[in-house]
């Protein structure tokens, strides 16, 4: 479970990037063709949009953990699948 602020502990970015491994033996970053990639400090989350564009606080999240690349670019993925609880 991360940290109040979100943060995620070492244990829990090694889990995240063991389960990453053993997933996809061969990610290639689509913008810069790293094979290198980073797990993300924070657990993230999507929030569900209502009419018009507005923000629902009232419905469902997807907590993600991130994968980030050399170059910045940011792949999400479902903590649940992660195995991470919140």
């Amino acid at each position: 479970m991360p940290s109040p602020d979100g943060m995620l502990s070492q244990d829990e970015r090694k889990q995240i990037a063991d389960a990453m491994q053993s997933r996809f033996t061969n990610a290639i970053c689509p913008w810069c063709s790293s094979p290198n990639w980073e797990v993300g400090l924070v657990m993230a989350t999507t929030t569900p949009v209502g009419p018009g564009g507005t923000t629902n606080l009232n419905g469902q999240i997807m907590p993600q953990v991130t994968l980030v690349s050399p170059c910045g670019y940011i792949a999400s993925f479902s903590a649940a699948m992660m195995g991470i609880q919140i």
